[in-house]
């Protein structure tokens, strides 16, 4: 149902279905199966939440690799995809980008929800 808010989504884990494919872009991607509407909830970006120091300290190390997953909740906390993210860390970077991040408090915990910035087509990867 698309009217559920963004919190009810998150909470009741409804989300698009994604599937990981080859990039034209870099390496992996993820793509949508099924048309997505302009501000429609995709999927959560979901890590392992670790203090900004901790997240500074592995940034180092994956500034050497060329890859990184870290994002930033809030002044204190920072998620990390590298070992426990889903599907949507593999979401390629662009000049051009079909989907935005926002965080969002959710019963108290500040999570991220991925949203379409525009229309995307079944098939299409998210950028």
């Amino acid at each position: 149902d698309k009217w559920f808010c963004a919190n009810m989504n998150l909470q009741l884990r409804r989300h698009q279905h994604l599937f990981m494919g080859r990039s034209n872009v870099a390496g992996w991607g993820v793509f949508v199966r099924d048309a997505v509407e302009k501000n429609e909830f995709i999927q959560e970006y979901t890590g392992e939440q670790m203090s900004q120091e901790e997240a500074d300290r592995r940034g180092k190390i994956y500034d050497k690799r060329n890859s990184s997953y870290i994002f930033n909740l809030n002044n204190q906390t920072v998620l990390d995809a590298m070992r426990k993210g889903n599907k949507t860390r593999f979401a390629n970077h662009s000049n051009s980008p079909n989907c935005f991040a926002k965080i969002l408090l959710v019963r108290g915990d500040h999570r991220i929800g991925i949203f379409a910035k525009r229309r995307v087509e079944a098939g299409d990867e998210l950028f």
